[in-house]
């Protein structure tokens, strides 16, 4: 009979341990996914890195196209300085430049005020427009680093737990 029963405690024992081992793979599968997450949110920096660096290397070249037409002009306006007329040169060149002046067509003060003021409320939306997608990403990627901070701590103080709980039993 002695046997009997210590056999059903073996079973029960092993059923135990079962249970055990069931609760820590399911803390195991978590933590995996947490570290899915992880991963997913790396790669979601990376791209978005890479973007970042798209985008500047393109500002770097446009920056660039700009330096090389002002050097264009600037060589345009030595060339024009040096070839500065004399007085009697003047008053044919004159009476040209009056004539491709009048032939010229030329916008009023306020034609010029209304151009800038429109000009300035494009600006001003498309900044507008630009901060709100920017502010838009920036709290897009902080909620999703705050959810992963907080899955991975719970999966890290769940294993800790069923760590701790299994060597409470292999120390007892």
């Amino acid at each position: 009979m002695s046997d009997i029963k210590k056999l059903h405690k073996v079973i029960e024992s092993l059923e135990e341990q079962s249970t055990r081992v069931s609760e820590f793979n399911g803390v195991l599968k978590a933590v995996n996914a947490a570290k899915a997450e992880i991963s997913i949110a790396k790669d979601s920096f990376a791209a978005l890195g890479d973007e970042q660096q798209k985008l500047v290397t393109l500002s770097y070249q446009k920056f660039d196209e700009f330096e090389k037409r002002l050097a264009m002009l600037d060589r345009a306006l030595s060339a024009i300085e040096s070839k500065m007329v004399a007085a009697d040169q003047f008053e044919s060149g004159r009476d040209r430049i009056l004539l491709r002046l009048s032939e010229l067509r030329f916008v009023s003060p306020e034609q010029f005020e209304h151009g800038i003021t429109t000009s300035e409320k494009n600006t001003a939306s498309l900044i507008t427009e630009n901060q709100g997608e920017v502010l838009r990403l920036i709290v897009a990627q902080q909620s999703a680093i705050k959810s992963l901070k907080t899955t991975l701590i719970l999966g890290m103080m769940v294993l800790a737990g069923g760590i701790a709980f299994l060597a409470k039993d292999l120390v007892m």
